[in-house]
């Protein structure tokens, strides 16, 4: 095994020049310095390219996409370009704490069958200049069961091992644009398993308005996108409760939408057949008798 294994790592870029010299430095200045960038510009209208031009570091190696395409295909091409043993992405308005790929290294050369290594973050609300601590670890292996029914994995945490990576028959869908990460890891972690630590290890951003109610339109349409490819693939799943929890998800983000669009009693009628799943989605269906209720609930969730 080589003891100084390669990095890479991808970081998609389009028009991201506000924030691109503080992710990029967070990886330049990387405890563990053996790494190359992977800088894949999606064909951006700002100062981005000369940004990222500036650094005379031969570890960054730019790409200038021929087509402007979907973040997921993006990265697919990217993927394409790296020859490291392991495999890491930033998104150019996030950052690394400085010892991330260190640590991870070490956990994931001590744990050679396991997949990848992801951990706690530190969410950045740019407006109101908040950080929240997320720690996502309630335990430290996890499998593909345990995300089929929570998703906790920040892309910006996790180090790929690139050999197993490349075992799967294709990475991000370009059909997906809002769940093309938790379809990536669902099919990693069928056939392998992953490590949580409960570090902070990136810095998250999160910008005014990131998530709107189209999206959660988006989410529903999308979920069922995945669990159609997921049975197609592993048709074992269709009887598990997996499965039934997965779903009742899906009605949840198509609930979300119909009742901010006033929508309440369509809400009602998708939450129905899952109000007995458990105690959460039992209080979400008796939320959406009052729009006025659910709003205050989904802003002390959502409250940051």
């Amino acid at each position: 095994m080589n003891k100084t294994p390669l990095v890479s790592v991808i970081m998609n870029c389009y028009n991201s020049e506000t924030y691109l010299r503080e992710a990029i430095e967070s990886v330049l200045n990387q405890s563990y310095p053996h790494l190359e960038i992977i800088f894949w510009d999606n064909q951006s209208t700002d100062e981005s390219a000369k940004i990222v031009q500036s650094y005379k570091d031969k570890r960054i190696k730019y790409f200038y996409a021929k087509n402007h395409t979907s973040l997921g295909e993006g990265r697919n091409y990217a993927l394409k370009e790296c020859t490291g043993e392991y495999i890491a992405f930033l998104d150019c308005d996030d950052r690394w704490v400085t010892n991330k790929l260190f640590l991870q290294l070490s956990i994931l050369r001590e744990n050679p069958k396991i997949f990848f290594c992801f951990g706690s973050y530190v969410r950045y609300f740019q407006i109101s200049k908040r950080e929240v601590v997320i720690r996502p670890c309630s335990k430290k292996i996890y499998t593909f069961t345990d995300i089929f029914r929570h998703y906790p994995i920040n892309l910006q945490t996790v180090l790929f091992n690139t050999q197993i990576l490349k075992s799967v028959d294709h990475y991000f869908d370009n059909r997906l644009s809002f769940s093309e990460e938790y379809d990536f890891f669902l099919r990693l972690l069928h056939e392998n398993d992953a490590i949580c630590i409960s570090e902070p290890l990136a810095m998250y951003r999160i910008h005014n308005n990131q998530i709107t109610n189209r999206h959660f339109e988006k989410a529903s349409l999308e979920n069922e996108i995945i669990l159609d490819k997921l049975l197609a693939l592993y048709p074992e799943l269709s009887t598990s409760y997996g499965v039934t929890y997965f779903k009742g998800k899906t009605a949840y983000f198509r609930a979300k939408f119909l009742m901010q669009s006033n929508e309440k009693e369509e809400a009602r009628s998708v939450l129905s057949p899952y109000k007995f799943l458990s105690p959460a989605f039992f209080l979400l269906y008796t939320l959406s008798f009052s729009k006025t209720a659910w709003n205050i609930a989904d802003k002390l969730k959502s409250r940051g």
